[in-house]
């Protein structure tokens, strides 16, 4: 039987940053901020966001069995810059799907997004046993797959 990950809270450590399940107590104006900055959401999908909006979507991300929702957080000073989330998880087939975001631009191109990405697909690989792991991003996204590269990851389609 499929291990069930609805409500599992994760937490791993990296040299700069950590990795932890987000709580709706997360969704703070400065969260809110990134997701309403052209800037940030240029390639995500979310263009805006509310708090109460927010909330709702951790919550509803915590309590599905077949996610890992994590904030990126800096260890010196537990601050808040980004969030990683391993979605549509499938342990049959060894399967999932990442998707990230630095949301505070003091720390873009820093590394930190390799690092987390790092620390969640080593966690995949040995602890959820995942065979694969990709990751979507759009074409104009040029950094983010220089980036991605750079981590391993190959182009398979387009």
């Amino acid at each position: 039987m499929p291990m069930d990950l609805k409500n599992k809270k994760l937490k791993l450590a990296g040299e700069r940053i950590y990795l932890r399940s987000l709580e709706t107590t997360d969704a703070t104006e400065e969260y809110c901020s990134w997701l309403n900055d052209p800037e940030v959401n240029r390639f995500l999908v979310t263009k805006s966001s509310t708090i109460g909006e927010l909330r709702a979507y951790i919550a509803k991300k915590s309590g599905q069995p077949d996610i890992l929702f994590s904030g990126i957080f800096l260890k010196d000073g537990d601050k808040h810059i980004g969030t990683i989330k391993l979605g549509e998880i499938d342990l049959v087939a060894g399967k999932a799907t990442i998707a990230m975001m630095i949301g505070d631009k003091n720390y873009w191109g820093k590394g930190l997004i390799g690092e987390a990405t790092s620390l969640l697909t080593e966690y995949s690989f040995k602890e959820l046993r995942l065979k694969e792991i990709d990751l979507g991003v759009v074409a104009q996204n040029k950094s983010a797959i220089r980036a991605y590269e750079k981590m391993g990851f190959v182009e398979t389609g387009r």
